[in-house]
């Protein structure tokens, strides 16, 4: 007689079936999280590109940027893994966010007739689209529990090259350049056509001088809100593992945190540091004031009152009129100046809130319409939701829509987490933390990615050996830092609520800064929203 045998899973053979779909989401985040982790890593210069004669001596130098066509190349990857990420997600069983998701398309529907005309829209409206598509991606990837810690540990395993990069910049490449000007000031002079003596010459020392960490993104305020950003995703998983006792990967997430508030220290960015501050401060107060129970709409909350705040502060201080002297406070005073020339656009030119002006229109008329004191030319508001609203109009707006709405459900996702706890008996969770292979191979490949295409890119600047020892140190530092801090993801609620306070930070930073203008700080910042506001699985 026949031997019986078991019946098999049905899911055994299928494409999708929970191990399949789970091993290509974990592909798919690796390659989506390496394609963020480049911009934010290596520079993107297109207009040095543009500006390069093929047929001059300068075309045959290397650059240590990257150009139009490779970030054209990295949008469209964007774009195509997203979709594909949300795909395999639904035959894995996962449901699409169709309301996220319709808003999303809208906005790059809105965006793309821009791209066609003006080549500043094909960059930037490109490269806001495959933001926004990355966000979308990370919203169901976060759903899976390996491209959770895929996510969380890459996050916390990038600030320590990154607070490496500002460390080294301002305590030695810049006293270097510094050094290399007072010895060749003259022929320096020459070279960029400055007159000794000149106007030029003195505005062109005044900068030389001054230290502020910009890493990849040039400029200082925007590297200052990432590494802020990253600096709170160490925390959240600091904190979470101090209360399970896990001593090594606390100490570590301590450690990191604790670099990551040099390097904004390092960046000189006084909202990155003021917006730290304050939202440490208001979740903290939040936390203490219901005993670690916040309601929902406690800490969600806190995400409209921290951004009318920052909205009422800028207009009061445009209200108080110019500074007395040169030396009063003027950031604030040209924020309230980008923001009234904005609605003078947009009163002139009614369009613009159905079709959007587009980015580069808005600089061609921005000298028309702004203050006549004001002595800035400039691109953008400093204002994440004007600008999105004044460059795309209906689809500008849908992506506002998306970004304050993941922000508030940020908010509440946290506190029900903060709630489950209280009412459910969390699982045992182990005190040793061993590396698994399991774990390691999704970050040794971001690391390789990211690291691989850095050393191609910036290869004679790494002849250097102090740049070659942060080149190697940070590659270690980012797979072990990552791998450790990946693994530790649990408990849950206190990676809630740091995903919150990350999220919440860029959003209140960004009422006053260009962070998600940046095409590398988009494409970090959407991630990090659309990680933090994902439902669980």
């Amino acid at each position: 007689m026949a031997r019986r045998r078991d019946p098999v899973p049905a899911d055994k053979f299928a494409l999708f079936g929970r191990n399949g779909a789970e091993l290509a989401l974990t592909v798919l985040a690796v390659l989506i999280v390496a394609v963020v982790l480049i911009k934010c890593t290596i520079p993107i210069w297109p207009d040095l590109w543009w500006e390069v004669d093929p047929r001059s001596e300068a075309a045959d130098q290397p650059v240590a940027a990257l150009g139009p066509a490779q970030l054209a190349w990295l949008n469209a990857l964007s774009v195509t893994l997203g979709a594909v990420s949300i795909g395999v997600h639904v035959l894995g069983g996962g449901r699409i966010a169709w309301g996220w998701s319709l808003l999303v398309m809208t906005g790059a529907a809105f965006a793309a007739p821009h791209m066609a005309g003006h080549g500043e829209d094909l960059r930037l409206g490109g490269s806001w689209t495959a933001a926004a598509a990355v966000g979308l991606a990370a919203w169901h990837l976060m759903q899976h529990q390996q491209p959770r810690r895929l996510l969380t540990g890459a996050m916390v395993g990038i600030l320590a090259p990154l607070a490496m990069q500002a460390a080294i910049y301002s305590w030695y490449e810049h006293p270097m350049m510094v050094g290399q000007f007072m010895h060749n000031e003259l022929e320096m002079l020459r070279a960029r056509g400055i007159e000794p003596d000149s106007v030029q010459h003195h505005l062109f020392a005044k900068r030389l001088g001054v230290s502020d960490a910009i890493g990849a993104f040039a400029l200082s305020n925007v590297n200052g809100s990432v590494l802020a950003a990253l600096a709170l995703v160490a925390l959240g998983t600091a904190v979470g593992q101090i209360r399970q006792q896990r001593a090594a990967v606390a100490a570590l997430g301590t450690a990191t945190f604790a670099a990551g508030l040099l390097a904004v220290f390092l960046t000189q960015s006084k909202g990155a540091m003021l917006g730290l501050i304050v939202v440490l401060l208001a979740i903290a107060a939040v936390l203490g004031l219901y005993r670690l129970r916040p309601r929902r709409w406690a800490l969600g909350g806190l995400a409209p009152l921290l951004l009318v705040t920052a909205l009422v502060v800028v207009i009061g201080r445009g209200g108080l009129g110019r500074p007395s002297t040169p030396e009063g406070e003027i950031g604030l005073l040209f924020r309230y100046q980008y923001w009234h020339a904005a609605v003078r656009m947009v009163e002139h030119e009614p369009v613009a809130l159905v079709t959007g002006l587009g980015p580069a229109r808005f600089a061609e008329r921005y000298p028309r319409y702004k203050d006549r004191y004001n002595p800035e030319q400039v691109k953008s508001t400093h204002n994440v939701l004007i600008d999105q609203i004044l460059f795309f109009g209906v689809g500008g707006a849908a992506w506002c829509v998306v970004l304050v709405g993941w922000l508030v459900l940020a908010g509440h996702r946290a506190a029900a987490a903060l709630a489950d706890r209280q009412q459910t008996r969390q699982p045992r969770v182990d005190r040793q933390v061993e590396i698994s292979m399991s774990a390691l191979w999704p970050l040794l490949l971001v690391g390789l990615g990211v690291f691989l295409t850095q050393l191609v890119y910036q290869f004679a600047a790494l002849h250097d050996p102090v740049q070659a020892l942060r080149w190697a140190g940070g590659f270690a530092c980012f797979v072990l830092v990552g791998v450790m801090t990946g693994q530790s993801t649990e408990p849950v609620h206190w990676s809630r609520v740091g995903w919150f306070a990350v999220a919440l930070l860029l959003m209140v930073h960004n009422q006053i800064e260009m962070t998600f203008f940046n095409v590398g700080g988009s494409a970090f910042a959407w991630l990090v929203l659309g990680a933090a506001a994902a439902p669980s699985a």
